[in-house]
């Protein structure tokens, strides 16, 4: 995942706050994910535009995993017990 640097994280910060204010449901969610992947799309995309934006979604989703999922999967384990 990009850690990008403060100056750009202010930028894009109120700017996803407002959009994730007004996803009220997974449909929202998912359609804005979708959406803005779609706009970044060149004109005439080629198969690397394609790829590169798949791949920045991948990320995202691993990185969501790593923190947000796995902490909350650990936290579970130890309160109910881990499968066998």
């Amino acid at each position: 995942m990009p850690y990008i640097r403060k100056n750009e994280r202010e930028i894009l910060e109120p700017l996803v706050n407002q959009l994730a204010n007004q996803c009220a449901t997974s449909g929202d969610f998912t359609y804005a994910i979708y959406l803005l992947a779609k706009r970044m799309l060149p004109f005439a995309p080629t198969y690397y535009h394609l790829s590169n934006i798949m791949g920045c979604l991948d990320c995202a989703s691993k990185e969501f995993y790593r923190r947000i999922v796995a902490p909350y999967e650990d936290k579970k384990i130890v309160e109910n017990g881990d499968v066998e």
